[in-house]
């Protein structure tokens, strides 16, 4: 292995003591060996540091650090301080990599030098790692992507649909406000200036769909809060040309399950119905449903509050 090593693996963990073990395991057994894996705890309060170091243990590729609790947005930034791989591709710990995950995107990547790999993700509903589908992306077009990025170009924005050059990272951080959606926000800045794209066809992640105690599946008022604020941010520096755009339609949806939520509150509902004009302007051609009603809420906001605080009451 040379001083640098070609893959930085950074997988943040909190409190996935039951599944971290494997995650460790999927990477440290790869068929391809050259890289780094960091694994940041973020003050996990169950058995999970304690599982890490041990599975660990003795391996020089690891780099284990521990931090009292501040989100996973600040467990990256930690592995982003210290990563030195050529590449670099985010785990979560309670996920895993297929045994020759790291061999597919390097032979991706064998007669070019390309910016991002746009990888593919199996998706396991039940007997995990088994996996019965795959997330859906848009039909892959590298010169369209060098153009627009994958963000405006309405690509599913998790981390780990994209392997991306260390060089393009420099100083962009994750948003350690956000809660949700924050790698949406982080991929939009760090793809800015991504030129070459090339993609991986074999499976090169297993996505556990379903986890108790997982964000998106505990989500409440403020982690739908930073949902809105984060495709509020992807609105407004996006691209309306990009084939497969659709920015102001996860808005629009964005903007709906919080007006929904806060409805019965009369002023925080107030303050969340009033869209700034250029935000207004992003959105208002967009014809979905949601999408329409978040526009008249915007402009008669009193008006369209029984009918969010009717669906707020179905909803529950």
């Amino acid at each position: 292995m040379g001083c640098r090593p070609t893959f930085s693996i950074i997988l943040p963990a909190y409190n996935v003591e039951e599944y971290i073990a494997t995650a460790i395991e999927s990477v440290l057994t790869q068929s391809y060996k050259d890289f780094e894996l960091i694994v940041i705890d973020d003050g996990s309060t169950d058995g999970t540091l304690a599982a890490v170091r041990q599975t660990c243990e003795g391996d020089c590729r690891c780099i284990v650090l521990h931090t009292h609790n501040r989100g996973v947005s600040a467990a990256r930034n930690l592995g982003l301080d210290v990563c030195a791989g050529e590449y670099l591709y985010f785990l979560d710990g309670d996920d895993s990599l297929p045994p020759h995950a790291l061999a597919n995107i390097a032979r991706s990547m064998m007669f070019e030098e390309p910016d991002v790999i746009v990888t593919t993700v199996a998706v396991s509903n039940g007997r995990f790692p088994e996996f019965d589908s795959y997330i859906e992306v848009p039909n892959f077009d590298p010169s369209s992507l060098a153009k627009y990025g994958p963000v405006s170009s309405g690509y599913p924005t998790y981390l780990f649909l994209f392997v991306i050059a260390h060089k393009l990272i420099d100083d962009v951080r994750f948003d350690e406000s956000l809660s949700v959606q924050e790698d949406s926000v982080f991929l939009l800045r760090a793809l800015e200036g991504a030129e070459k794209y090339s993609r991986c066809d074999e499976p090169t992640y297993i996505y556990r769909k379903v986890r108790k105690g997982s964000a998106l599946n505990s989500l409440g008022i403020e982690g739908c809060l930073s949902i809105k604020e984060a495709r509020k941010r992807v609105l407004l520096s996006t691209d309306d040309k990009a084939p497969g755009y659709n920015a102001d339609v996860e808005f629009g949806s964005a903007c709906f399950g919080v007006l929904r939520r806060v409805s019965r509150d009369r002023e925080r509902y107030l303050n969340e119905a009033r869209l700034e004009s250029d935000v207004l302007a992003r959105i208002e051609g967009d014809t979905h449903l949601k999408t329409r009603f978040v526009c008249a809420a915007s402009r008669h906001p009193l008006l369209l509050r029984p009918i969010f605080i009717m669906l707020g009451a179905i909803s529950k």
